[in-house]
């Protein structure tokens, strides 16, 4: 009986060796895995690590097209064109549609109506968009809006509104966000003020533009905090309130200082006939929170010309033409227009489409961490002066010097690149870092 059984367990055994010699000879002769079926052991490392010196696996080691051969229609909601939408509108269209074959459906612009976010929701999943990108909800309560309509049509949902970890949780349909660091964007608008005002060595008096604060949004919130964080160390301030609740006021107000010599005013509006009035008084910077530089642009050089009163300006805005020449051009006390800025790129934009992608080829684990919604950051550029702009400005102009070029991009993308995950598109994020651009771009 114990020879019987000898037998049979070696006749199986030479079954089994013959059958495992087969398959290896057909895996050779097919010279690899059939496309888009690669795994993170297909790329050379185990789930979750990748065999790319970067840390991530590369495309070129997966059979895979160079083009995902099913389209997808992916909808972006725009509040306005300022010049940086503009250009992503562009980088998408021009650069990223047929590249990577998606279809993008762009809406006009949509103000802060949550009726109009409806209705270009409505419409675009009509017109078979799979996926919302979301850059049109001032506040939270207006993605909740959003959010419970793409439940109600089954379309997914990505917004570049931040932060978006442990607020969506119920929601099935909400992928997450990716934006701005609003904690970053406190230190970086802090050191921006200190540095522009020269550590506070003479005395100025700064109308903080707030932008949204007043509807919650977390980044102008965070912004303008660290303007009036900044303005307390280097002048000794004592406000009348916590410093939060400063910023959230929804009129133009002056806050106590605790000194003559350095006033502060709160400027939640858009109104340039509000900064007209505001700019009569003894107001020599304006530190603006949101890219809206230009609408106020005309109406501060008028102050200075009017007053004979060189106003320091300190923003957020974006590589553009404009933004060069209000570096190079000179005001009246023969100093450049604009003195400092944080500089929005393309990582604030495409990042949210990414993930978008993602989700419409079924992949939205590979941007979401145990399947609730997620954040991830893009990094901003920090600006000190007209010098370091001249080198910045040709970045994001062309193939060339983009932050993300389209091999880049596929290396966030689940289907080009299958080791992709949570942790994996964090660090291509974090990619789009000032230094680190220059770096891979040449320059």
């Amino acid at each position: 009986m114990k020879n019987l059984k000898k037998l049979i367990a070696l006749t199986l055994t030479v079954i089994l060796m013959c059958g495992l010699a087969a398959c290896k000879g057909d895996t050779d002769s097919s010279g690899s895995a059939p496309a888009g079926s690669g795994t993170a052991d297909t790329a050379g490392g185990t789930p979750g690590e990748s065999s790319a010196p970067d840390g991530t696996a590369g495309a070129a080691d997966q059979d895979i097209p160079d083009v995902n051969p099913e389209k997808h229609v992916i909808a972006v909601a725009n509040t306005s064109y300022i010049p940086e939408v503009v250009s992503f509108k562009n980088y998408c269209e021009n650069y990223v549609a047929e590249a990577l074959n998606i279809e993008f459906l762009f809406s006009e612009e949509l103000g802060n109506d949550p009726a109009n976010m409806i209705s270009f929701a409505e419409n675009a999943y009509n017109s078979g968009a799979e996926v919302l990108v979301d850059f049109a909800c001032a506040n939270r309560d207006t993605v909740y809006v959003l959010a419970d309509k793409c439940e109600e049509l089954g379309m997914y949902l990505v917004t570049g509104l931040m932060p978006s970890t442990g607020y969506y949780d119920d929601y099935e349909y909400v992928i997450g966000s990716a934006g701005k660091n609003p904690e970053e964007l406190d230190d970086q608008f802090y050191e921006l003020m200190v540095d522009t005002l020269e550590k506070g060595a003479e005395p100025h008096s700064v109308v903080v533009c707030t932008m949204n604060a007043k509807l919650g949004v977390d980044e102008q919130i965070t912004s303008s905090m660290g303007i009036l964080e900044a303005l307390k160390d280097m002048y000794n301030l004592t406000y009348d309130g916590e410093i939060r609740d400063l910023v959230m006021l929804d009129s133009v107000t002056e806050i106590s200082t605790g000194r003559d010599d350095v006033k502060v005013t709160i400027f939640p509006t858009f109104s340039t006939d509000d900064m007209n009035e505001v700019l009569k008084g003894e107001y020599d910077v304006v530190a603006l929170t949101g890219a809206l530089y230009l609408r106020f642009e005309s109406t501060i050089a008028e102050a200075e010309k009017a007053y004979n009163r060189d106003i320091k300006i300190v923003t957020m805005t974006n590589v553009c033409d404009t933004t060069e020449n209000s570096y190079t051009t000179l005001d009246i006390a023969g100093n450049p227009s604009l003195n400092g800025s944080l500089l929005l790129n393309q990582s604030r934009y495409i990042l949210p489409v990414l993930m978008a992608v993602n989700t419409a080829n079924g992949d939205q684990d590979a941007v979401m961490r145990d399947g609730k919604a997620t954040e991830f950051f893009s990094p901003m550029w920090v600006c000190h002066n007209a010098d370091e702009y001249e080198e910045i400005k040709h970045l994001d102009q062309d193939e060339s010097t983009y932050v993300y070029t389209i091999e880049d991009l596929k290396q966030m993308i689940k289907y080009y690149n299958p080791s992709l995950n949570a942790d994996v598109f964090a660090e291509w994020a974090a990619k789009a870092e000032l230094d680190s651009v220059k770096e891979r771009r040449g320059i």
